[in-house]
């Protein structure tokens, strides 16, 4: 039980006759499987109740089918996407694949004429080995058993794909790919290469050296691939991963294979077991994955994608958070738990994949929040005379506003936010009290980023002491009827980190995601962004991926818009870790790094663009000293 030798992927033997619910070998194979579908978001499952006298006779049927005329096997249609035909695409001239809707069913594969029994045999196993699978899943994560039994007997759909790839024939790119990049759209999809012939391939990341690469799965007779889909991922708020995969063509004869892929074709809830632990989460509870909320597209258009969940099976009245969420109110939540490791890898993923993650931290009540407002209404409403006289010898530390091309922004800096005297113009507490409530996220967040990549947890006491912080007070009014709707332009922070709240629930702050679509992040008290500035980047040795975003404010909303951002600046001179540098990642910056004569470069250089400004400065071959 576990990986194989050689393999990263876990697998999980079925075979042996002690492997009975509730039995030691059980428990440990359901936690296999939590710790597989989390990883990479599937594992090997050894299975043999297919014979290999089974497997030659769908080989056979596989064989007769695509060997069909073209116009009869476009026949195979269905009014769920993805249910019928698929062939004859001009970018996957290798792929053909056929589904049968609900393959448990001697009706449905009638059209198989003398294979009926062995298509019927053959899909009603497959379909065994996904229900133990995810009674491993529900298991693993401590589910009531009667809602297993619920969701496998009422809501369970099923469609069975008949696969075939064809030989890399003369004139075919050698970088064509049998199927381009993708997750499933599925509950849980199971894989079988039924002639034993290899190409399917799994994006894996490896711990250990930091590598991400495409890996490939060794077929075998009694090997199954089960993979976890978006509906899994969604369903489990986010633990679990869904399976990228490809396959590769490089056989000198056509491949064959099968999937059974599960479908809720009800509503389906996020469990609350796992929305009280501590972990990722999503914003909402239930979710309706339906074949309607399905991307429709006919076979002559379609392009699998891997797009974010909320893009793909989110019905249009469901909103899902599409940024990493990790939950910093659960009393459980300490250094060194499951819980913890698992929130350090999100914190991570979402730094090189977003440059952000959301945190929820119910430290920062309702009540502390409407103080701030109040405070803000009162300081934003003081003559410009009186506001331009905050000024600072430092870059953005100030007062900013009545600037014509931000018309609607107006901002105030506080400098060093934890001592008192830098909040004694507020007139009380409240501010100071605030502000070390972020500064406390924003020293979780570093020692997140820091352990995730194995670095010294000394290093980051270092930065976090040497970091200086402000806290910058924000307003948005609405615009005026001809004026546009943006608050402040797009941009990167010139910080470490950045930690935004939007604090009177008005929506606005909107994320530049790695798809490159702008995304809006809701609105509340207990929601703050953690974002990655330039110098994170540079930290990181370019792993990390800096922050874009920007506000925009809806002609719809009257109201003003208050929000915060605590910005961290390192007072003195910080180094790339040497564990960030490796033969994957050679050095991409100047080893030492001092923050605040970036600050001055760039106000000096006005270079805009993001890499070129980062390179000019410190870049291996950059002139800059």
């Amino acid at each position: 039980m576990g990986s194989e030798r050689g393999s990263p992927f876990y697998v999980v033997d079925l075979r042996d006759e002690n492997m009975k619910a509730g039995s030691e070998a059980w428990r440990s194979a359901c936690r296999v499987v939590r710790t597989a579908l989390e990883e990479h978001g599937c594992f090997v499952a050894r299975f043999d109740k297919v014979s290999q006298e089974l497997c030659n006779s769908v080989v056979t049927c596989l064989k007769e089918l695509f060997s069909l005329p073209l116009e009869t096997k476009k026949q195979k249609t269905n009014e769920k996407p993805l249910h019928g035909y698929i062939g004859s695409v001009p970018w996957l001239p290798l792929y053909e694949s056929i589904g049968i809707d609900n393959p448990l069913s001697m009706d449905a594969v009638q059209n198989f004429a003398h294979f009926i029994e062995s298509i019927n045999e053959y899909a009603k196993v497959m379909a065994e080995l996904e229900v133990v699978a995810r009674r491993m899943v529900f298991e693993s994560y401590g589910m009531k058993m009667e809602r297993y039994e619920s969701l496998i007997e009422e809501t369970s759909e099923y469609v069975f794909r008949c696969l075939e790839y064809k030989p890399r024939s003369e004139g075919v790119d050698e970088n064509v790919l049998g199927l381009e990049p993708h997750t499933d759209l599925s509950i849980i999809s199971v894989l079988h290469p039924i002639n034993n012939l290899n190409g399917l391939q799994v994006k894996t990341s490896h711990v250990s050296d930091d590598q991400e690469q495409w890996t490939p799965i060794e077929a075998s007779p009694n090997s199954f691939v089960v993979m976890a889909g978006d509906a899994l991922q969604v369903w489990s708020n986010g633990r679990i991963k869904s399976c990228l995969h490809r396959v590769e063509m490089k056989e000198k004869k056509a491949r064959y294979a099968t999937g059974i892929f599960s479908f809720c074709g009800n509503i389906l809830e996020i469990p609350e077991e796992i929305m009280n632990t501590p972990c990722v989460i999503n914003q909402h509870s239930t979710i309706m994955i339906t074949f309607d909320s399905l991307t429709s597209t006919e076979s002559d258009n379609l392009k699998l994608e891997w797009m974010p969940i909320d893009q793909t099976i989110m019905g249009s009245q469901i909103r899902v958070c599409p940024f990493p969420v990790i939950d910093l109110s659960d009393e459980k939540m300490k250094a060194g738990t499951e819980a913890w490791v698992s929130a350090c890898r999100v914190a991570r993923r979402g730094m090189e994949e977003h440059g952000c993650f959301v945190v929820r931290f119910d430290k920062v009540g309702e009540s502390l929040c409407k103080c701030l407002v109040s405070a803000m209404e009162e300081l934003f409403g003081l003559p410009v005379e009186t506001k331009a006289q905050k000024t600072s010898d430092k870059l953005f530390h100030g007062y900013l506003g009545q600037v014509s091309w931000i018309p609607l922004y107006e901002s105030l800096g506080i400098d060093d936010p934890f001592s008192m005297p830098a909040c004694q113009h507020f007139a009380n507490i409240m501010i100071n009290e605030y502000a070390k409530l972020m500064g406390e996220i924003d020293h979780i967040a570093k020692r997140m980023v820091f352990e995730s990549y194995g670095v010294d947890m000394e290093r980051c006491k270092l930065m976090i002491e040497s970091s200086d912080y402000l806290l910058r007070c924000q307003e948005y009014r609405p615009p005026k009827n001809d004026e546009n709707e943006t608050g402040l332009q797009p941009h990167t922070d010139l910080t470490i980190t950045s930690i935004v709240h939007q604090l009177n629930n008005l929506n606005g702050l909107e994320i530049k995601s790695n798809d490159g679509v702008w995304r809006g992040v809701d609105a509340s008290p207990s929601s703050f962004v953690v974002m990655a500035g330039d110098a994170f980047k540079i930290w990181s040795n370019g792993r990390i991926r800096p922050c874009e975003h920007r506000v925009t404010m809806s002609s719809h909303v009257k109201n003003l818009r208050y929000s915060t951002g605590l910005f961290s600046f390192c007072s003195n001179t910080f180094e790339i870790p040497q564990e960030l540098v490796n033969q994957q990642h050679p050095l991409r910056y100047k080893t030492t790094f001092h923050h605040y004569d970036y600050l001055r470069f760039f106000d000096e250089s006005k270079i805009k663009d993001l890499d070129t400004r980062i390179q000019a400065y410190c870049g291996i071959s950059s002139n800059h000293e």
